[in-house]
């Protein structure tokens, strides 16, 4: 299952993705995602490729995945903790983090309903972290 972490500049994306692939993960993209539902009922993702970094780190059959966590991403300069954000947070926190192509008012309409069925059926976890691997190892092992 895929992890999608979400967060400005800053907040530590390529340094925990870092911290992944040292653990032996594969990396989908390190700068914009694709993330849509499928008919099966499951959410899923792909990297997008981007102009100055190498998309696919991982094989070939890793290029798309079911998403299994979504983490917004906090700079923490103390304790690590991580807790679900309410609907409402979850919501700005997806829009916030949207890229808008041709955004048409029918369009904007099927993407915000699109956010509200991400978060009524994925929780967004805001993860405040400090580079400690072991801490983040049995973070992502819990439920």
């Amino acid at each position: 299952e895929g992890i999608l972490f979400l967060g400005p500049s800053g907040a530590g994306k390529t340094t925990i993705v870092k911290d992944l692939q040292q653990m032996g993960a594969s990396v989908l993209a390190n700068e914009m995602t694709s993330l849509w539902y499928h008919e099966d009922g499951n959410w899923r993702l792909s990297g997008v490729p981007f102009e100055r970094l190498q998309p696919f780190v991982g094989s070939e059959t890793d290029a798309v995945t079911h998403l299994g966590r979504i983490f917004l991403l906090r700079r923490s300069k103390g304790k690590q903790r991580v807790h679900c954000l309410e609907r409402a947070d979850s919501a700005k926190t997806m829009l916030n983090n949207m890229v808008w192509c041709n955004a048409t008012g029918q369009s904007m309409s099927r993407s915000m309903d699109s956010v509200m069925k991400l978060v009524d059926s994925q929780p967004v976890e805001e993860l405040n972290y400090t580079r400690d691997v072991n801490w983040l190892i049995k973070m992502l092992e819990r439920d």
